[in-house]
């Protein structure tokens, strides 16, 4: 491995900033192709009736969260 100088270490690291900057393939930025018709229901799923509310919440961001709660489910 050669020895790099602070100055083409700098260079390097600029050269490496722009390239993303102006417009270098980053994969984290991938567009999906995927596309949704959200007028119809997802193909699988079933809708269940619920109710919305604000509860508190010991991990939640200030202390509440949205939750749903289902009240024709089995599981509920």
């Amino acid at each position: 491995m050669t020895d790099m100088s602070r100055r083409q270490l700098i260079a390097a690291a600029t050269a490496i900033g722009a390239y993303f900057a102006i417009g270098g393939r980053r994969p984290w930025a991938a567009v999906s192709e995927t596309r949704f018709d959200f007028a119809k229901p997802l193909e699988g799923w079933e809708t269940v009736t619920g109710k919305w509310g604000i509860e508190d919440g010991p991990g939640a961001l200030q202390g509440k969260a949205m939750v749903q709660r289902a009240t024709n489910n089995a599981f509920n």
